[in-house]
């Protein structure tokens, strides 16, 4: 098998790095954020691989695979899941965190510990 692949998916971004990466490893790789039209664009032949991104409907994936699949008995598909960056899990897990609107959080066990003022009975120490 040579090495020639196509990423498809939504994000210009990411696709950018796929191919940048691909290629610094030593594949030809070619990158769309068009579903719609990538079997228009890229011939069967020319491709070993085809990389789906998550932003990939099941609709596209099952057309293109088709599409590909026809002209290139041999070709091979990836469902690729992009990981997610740490400030987006972190955004995520915040979010589901958070009560829902017009329900109040419930504590269990002991209520939470508020800051306390110093007593107004409290004495000090005076000299005599």
């Amino acid at each position: 098998m040579n090495k020639r692949v196509l990423a498809v998916g939504k994000s210009r971004r990411v696709l950018s790095k796929l191919a940048s990466a691909l290629t610094q490893a030593g594949f030809d790789a070619r990158w769309t954020n068009d579903p719609a039209t990538a079997s228009q664009r890229f011939h069967p032949g020319d491709v070993d691989l085809v990389a789906f991104g998550r932003g990939v409907s099941s609709e596209d994936r099952r057309r293109l695979q088709a599409d590909f699949s026809n002209g290139n008995p041999a070709m091979l598909f990836v469902d690729g899941l992009a990981p997610r960056s740490p400030r987006c899990s972190s955004r995520r897990s915040r979010a589901r965190s958070r009560p829902s609107p017009g329900r109040h959080r419930s504590w269990s066990g002991s209520p939470p510990v508020t800051a306390r003022s110093p007593s107004a009975s409290a004495t000090t120490a005076t000299s005599r």
